[in-house]
């Protein structure tokens, strides 16, 4: 899963998702572990909050320790621990973006002309 991503505006909140703008900020580009925009379901009905998601907080896992829940698959995420009880009671969100990206590690070659 892409976790790079560009957030919708504030402005589209309300008006795309009918959610009342959340009062925090957000940056304009988003990476794991950032908090941004998500439309969730609660018990006034639909609202905006602004989080970052993911199973495991970092607050919770041991000093050192990576522990990504990132890239959870349709195919087997109502049986992996990490994402079975989550997934069976439907805490959901949406996250709205303008495009989300995967970005290139991979060192830049240099350009080779054809006409040289």
């Amino acid at each position: 899963m892409c976790v790079n991503y560009i957030p919708i505006p504030k402005r589209l909140v309300l008006s795309h998702f009918a959610a009342a703008e959340p009062q925090a900020d957000w940056p304009d580009e988003v990476w794991q572990d950032y908090a941004a925009p998500m439309i969730v379901h609660g018990r006034q009905g639909r609202q905006a909050v602004v989080a970052n998601y993911g199973f495991l907080p970092k607050a919770k896992l041991p000093q050192g320790a990576r522990y990504s829940t990132m890239n959870a698959r349709a195919e087997t995420i109502g049986q992996l621990k990490s994402y079975q009880a989550a997934w069976q009671r439907s805490q959901l969100c949406l996250v709205p973006m303008m495009g989300f990206f995967e970005p290139c590690y991979v060192k830049a070659q240099p350009l080779h002309r054809l006409d040289a």
